[in-house]
């Protein structure tokens, strides 16, 4: 599949902007704001995949955004829109918007991307239901997907979220060396490392940096 056009993109990010005001970033009670940024986004992403649909007959893709200026403007335009949303505790919204962009694209080129977006509807599920209900999707998702180290991570960050520090330790010695699937396992490395600084854990991050070490060149990967 080929990304969505980088014309269409500036157009609706020029769109955006134009309604975001100075204090853009600080929404938070500002109701008739927070209503025209749900109202805009809903328009112009409607806009988006009409256009594409016009064309072509499979879902627009999601490469990684280190790729082109297209990817990078689709990304600026989707932080524009929840991290205004998220200051205004527009949790309700933003877990519809989440599902939309999972539902919408194809991630088979970049599962990065929709790891992230799981992540970030998992987040509102918290907001909106409580802690119990998101760890039932997180277990959900890693019953979909057993063999991912990014959920591993998500676990380690979840539970150091919450002060569970021996079940995030747990996991961390579980899988460390543990040979799976290659899935962002930068991720699970980046948790297990907030893990060891949380703990003061000097000897064991520096038998982690030997680990990332040979793993990025096991799997030939140049970006941390």
């Amino acid at each position: 599949t080929v990304g969505i056009d980088g014309n269409m993109l500036r157009v609706a990010s020029h769109q955006l902007n134009q309604l975001f005001i100075d204090d853009f970033y600080n929404l938070e009670g500002q109701r008739e704001q927070s209503d025209l940024v749900m109202e805009k986004w809903d328009s112009i992403f409607d806009g988006l995949l009409e256009h594409w649909y016009e064309s072509h007959n499979e879902k627009p893709s999601i490469k990684d955004i280190r790729y082109t200026e297209e990817e990078y403007l689709l990304d600026e335009l989707l932080s524009e829109i929840d991290i205004p949303l998220l200051n205004n505790k527009e949790y309700d919204y933003l877990k519809g918007f989440y599902a939309r962009l999972l539902e919408e694209f194809d991630y088979s080129k970049n599962l990065l991307s929709y790891h992230n977006y799981r992540r970030s509807y998992m987040e509102m599920i918290e907001y909106l239901d409580g802690e119990e209900k998101a760890m039932e999707y997180l277990d959900e998702w890693y019953r979909e997907e057993p063999d991912n180290l990014y959920i591993i991570g998500t676990y380690i960050d979840r539970y150091l979220w919450h002060d569970e520090d021996e079940k995030a330790l747990a996991l961390a010695e579980k899988y460390l060396n543990h040979d799976m699937r290659y899935d962002y396992e930068e991720w699970f490395y980046d948790a297990v490392e907030n893990l060891y600084n949380k703990l003061n854990m000097k000897k064991e991050i520096k038998k982690l940096y030997v680990i990332r070490k040979r793993q990025r060149a096991k799997r030939k990967v140049t970006y941390l």
